[in-house]
């Protein structure tokens, strides 16, 4: 199967084994400001913020954001068909126009207004981000957040200033696109040789401004799609009783992926990723299960003791 039918399968294959998501599972799009008017947003449980670029936007809307948005939470039989349709969704523009710069403290700032209303996982648009040499100590203080909230942020490789963001690398998944016959799109960028998920990412079709639809390609195109997925195996964690935990979702498309470039680059594995999930939450069970046993036995000694 051509890879360019694998993107398909995320809205598809992947929605029927998972479900569509669900409204436990909050995911905020950081990107330029998002056409909720668009019909495949109609039903979706979509929450915009009001950011300082939301402010200097002026009404403008984002072809880049509204694109992103529409891989996550387009509407089934719609023109574009998201991924995890049930999740709910906060829009927090970074991006103001047609402008794809945002300053560190600004990201600072959209990643704690994600954080404060509850989002799991943080997709972070492709764009400049302004760079100070060292991170800034607000964004750092955003990422710790992010880290003891347990809170995943997801961001397309090569976004220029964010490999920054490698200090915070347990809170963040860093997504880069497969080209068609398998291989990388584009050659990886040396920050981002590490740790870093393949997804199909050639001729993803998403949803533009006035009502359209555009096929796209590129880590802009193949990160929401892992956003998404992630968002279905946290509402599957949910299904099965668990509580929902983004790093070991992080774990489980890291460690199931399969190694496929010398730069370290690994491909993600879906039926892989789904068995690592369930396999994760058998296994706390089972842990769970023996530490009842063993509290009862001590419980059990005590009540015997003269």
């Amino acid at each position: 199967m051509a890879l360019s039918d694998v993107a398909t399968t995320f809205r598809s294959t992947i929605p029927s084994a998972l479900g569509q998501g669900a409204p436990a599972v909050r995911v905020a799009v950081l990107d330029g400001v998002v056409d909720a008017t668009h019909r495949c947003f109609i039903g979706a449980d979509l929450r915009p913020l009001e950011t300082l670029a939301s402010q200097a936007a002026a009404g403008n809307l984002s072809a880049d954001g509204t694109y992103a948005a529409s891989l996550i939470f387009g509407q089934p039989k719609t023109p574009v068909e998201g991924v995890a349709p049930r999740c709910r969704g906060l829009t927090v523009p970074i991006f103001a126009g047609g402008g794809m710069r945002c300053s560190e403290l600004e990201l600072a700032r959209a990643i704690r207004l994600a954080v404060k209303h509850g989002a799991l996982i943080i997709h972070i648009g492709d764009g400049a981000f302004a760079r100070c040499g060292e991170l800034h100590p607000v964004l750092k203080d955003a990422l710790a957040d992010c880290i003891r909230e347990n809170i995943l942020i997801v961001t397309a490789a090569g976004s220029e200033g964010l490999e920054l963001l490698g200090t915070a690398a347990r809170a963040v998944l860093v997504v880069d696109a497969l080209s068609e016959d398998g291989h990388p799109l584009l050659p990886a960028e040396p920050a981002w040789r590490t740790e870093t998920v393949l997804a199909p990412g050639a001729h993803v079709s998403g949803a533009t401004l006035q009502g359209g639809v555009v096929a796209r390609s590129g880590a802009r195109s193949a990160a929401p799609l892992i956003s998404a997925f992630a968002a279905l195996l946290l509402s599957h964690q949910v299904k099965l009783g668990a509580q929902p935990n983004p790093y070991a979702v992080r774990e489980a498309l890291l460690e199931s992926a399969v190694r496929c470039t010398p730069s370290g680059s690994v491909r993600i594995s879906l039926q892989g990723a789904i068995d690592h999930v369930v396999s994760a939450i058998e296994t706390e069970g089972e842990a769970a299960r023996l530490l009842d046993r063993v509290g009862l036995a001590s419980n059990v000694l005590r009540a015997a003791r003269p």
